[in-house]
């Protein structure tokens, strides 16, 4: 009877070491098997539409119908040379001065995708697909204005 209850108690740390051991190794593999995904985000500037929203930089805004090439709505999709990683849609966003000192609808969108892809292409409506690295996802966000293409923002 103390034999058994000797190697009861032997077994119950060894099981447990095994175990962590166990995890340990799971949880490595898991890590290099799902890389760090990436939030691929920008902004899409529109023609405002004067009288339909205020021009005040801050003020609420949407789409201007007839005035834009893109609405609140409009699919952002990311992908590789394998196929789609990720969808998003464009949302309502704020009016703020364009480089040109005219003011602008800023729609912003977000996609999550999974990282270590190599090279990301990104579109947005009918405009032309675009090129990235995953650093430069990572490390900017993306603007687009109406008839012109993708650029970095800056930095987060």
């Amino acid at each position: 009877m103390r034999i058994r209850g000797l190697v009861g108690k032997l077994t119950i740390p060894i099981s447990g070491v095994s175990l962590l051991a166990i995890a340990g190794c799971t949880a490595a593999s898991s890590s290099s098997a799902n890389p760090v995904p990436i939030m691929v985000r920008g902004e899409v500037h529109t023609l405002l539409h004067r009288g339909l929203y205020g021009e005040s930089p801050g003020s609420y805004c949407e789409d201007s119908p007839g005035w834009s090439l893109v609405q609140v709505g409009t699919a952002v999709i990311v992908s590789d040379d394998r196929g789609t990683l990720g969808i998003g849609r464009l949302r309502s966003g704020t009016v703020k001065e364009s480089k040109d000192g005219e003011p602008r609808c800023y729609l912003p969108f977000k996609v999550n995708v999974p990282g270590s892809r190599g090279l990301y292409k990104v579109k947005v409506g009918n405009f032309p697909e675009q090129s990235y690295s995953e650093d430069e996802l990572r490390q900017h966000a993306l603007e687009l204005d109406d008839g012109s293409y993708f650029h970095r923002l800056g930095t987060p």
